[in-house]
């Protein structure tokens, strides 16, 4: 497996490669979960460092980790593009700290960023036709009341050399759809042990976890609903695992939960068996 570490010293905006020009910096360490079946797939590691001279006092550090070599291309250019943005994001943050706070002795914690991810397979298979990445960021932005975490994944189909939707793996949407919603409901609706249904799914107030005929949310209602039409899902051997990120459920203190729709399940409502062969 080919690892890539990356160094980005933002103050002045130029790439380095190398491991020690910020050792003095207390990073993360990059420890992506990588399944035993893919060893092509190859991850890189940006890191950012501060302190930055013209604010010595807010110190930050960064650490993005993410994968290439996943076979299809258009999967390589989007989680590229996710990490690239992860680290624009918190140096752009760090250069709209107020002037009089740059001020006095280093050591006030700043920004924090940490993004990994794990990768799976549906299959054992060497070199499977399909895999899933999900990425976690833990975030600390200077000057915010809390952290906060992001999840964000991806499925691929790497045989057919695209990114899955959900028509790639139940072929009757349409008749699908229904009873993957239903279920959905149920498991989240234990999950939660409250009335009220998860906030992902922008429904309306008048339905609940006791409604009868929930109408299917408008995401999942198209000819090849989005994965996340469901849900941060991601498929794997077990079937599809599912969570509604840090405030999808109720509220922030419920956490992100993770459910699991076990495949028998899948396949009883419609999935094409071959995905898990």
């Amino acid at each position: 497996m080919k690892k890539t570490c990356l160094i980005v010293m933002s103050a002045v905006w130029m790439l380095f490669v190398g491991a020690g020009a910020f050792a003095d910096v207390d990073l993360k360490t990059a420890t992506p979960t990588i399944a035993d079946n893919l060893s092509n797939l190859s991850y890189t590691v940006l890191r950012s460092g501060y302190p930055d001279q013209s604010c010595p006092k807010v110190v930050a550090s960064v650490s993005v980790t993410y994968p290439f070599s996943t076979g299809v291309e258009a999967a390589d250019v989007l989680l590229q593009k996710e990490a690239l943005e992860i680290l624009t994001d918190v140096v752009q943050r760090n250069l709209e700290i107020e002037p009089e706070i740059c001020s006095g002795e280093t050591g006030e914690r700043g920004s924090e960023i940490s993004s990994n991810f794990s990768a799976a397979s549906p299959t054992s298979a060497p070199s499977p036709p399909r895999l899933s990445i999900l990425t976690e960021t833990f975030y600390y932005i200077f000057g915010s009341a809390h952290p906060s975490t992001v999840h964000r994944a991806v499925n691929i189909d790497v045989a057919g050399d695209k990114i899955m939707d959900l028509a790639d793996v139940f072929p009757d949407v349409s008749s699908a759809m229904p009873k993957l919603w239903a279920n959905l409901v149920q498991r989240w609706c234990e999950v939660y042990d409250f009335d009220a249904l998860p906030s992902y799914y922008e429904m309306d107030e008048q339905y609940t976890c006791s409604s009868k005929d929930i109408p299917l949310p408008a995401a999942m209602d198209a000819a090849r609903p989005a994965f996340e039409a469901m849900g941060i899902a991601v498929l794997n051997s077990e079937g599809i695992t599912v969570t509604l990120g840090e405030y999808g459920g109720m509220s922030r203190a419920d956490g992100f939960p993770f459910i699991t729709l076990p495949k028998s399940l899948l396949v009883s409502i419609g999935a094409d068996p071959k995905i898990w062969d």
